[in-house]
């Protein structure tokens, strides 16, 4: 099988069949920047104050479980496929760091730190450490050990 049908068939498996049931749009980044730049903060506010929520319902949907690892795996995934942001993991003794690096200004990195935050408050009942710039955004978290049943 040919490198170019291996690429088409894992991105259908990975994301395009999940994202058909989300409803994604494809549009070109700088639409999608231009969009952000037209509305002003509580327009954008407004329009984007559901996505902590469906973020946990994708990562959900695409893992069957909501956890540290699944949120990264997440997070790598989005960003290779959307390309909205670039983004790499570091975990290390269930210490998690997730930066997210992208070009759409300093609207957007609030908009990842609010997704980031309250999902992970949602999620795993800890508070990250997020520090944004106007095209970063890094979030650190430290996942509780799972607790011994009985």
């Amino acid at each position: 099988m040919s490198a170019l049908v291996v690429s088409i068939l894992t991105k259908y498996a990975e994301w395009d069949r999940f994202t058909q049931k989300f409803g994604f749009v494809a549009i070109p980044r700088t639409n999608y920047k231009r969009m952000i730049e037209a509305m002003d903060e509580q327009e954008y506010l407004t329009a984007t104050e559901k996505d902590p929520s469906t973020f946990l319902e994708m990562v959900r949907f695409w893992y069957k479980r909501i956890d540290a690892a699944a949120i990264s795996a997440f997070s790598e995934r989005f960003s290779k496929y959307v390309g909205t942001a670039q983004c790499e993991i570091e975990e290390k003794d269930n210490k998690y760091t997730i930066t997210l690096q992208h070009d759409l200004g300093v609207r957007y990195s609030n908009q990842l730190k609010r997704i980031y935050a309250a999902g992970i408050q949602a999620a795993l009942g800890i508070e990250p450490r997020i520090e944004v710039t106007g095209n970063s955004v890094f979030i650190k978290f430290s996942e509780r050990p799972a607790r011994a049943t009985k």
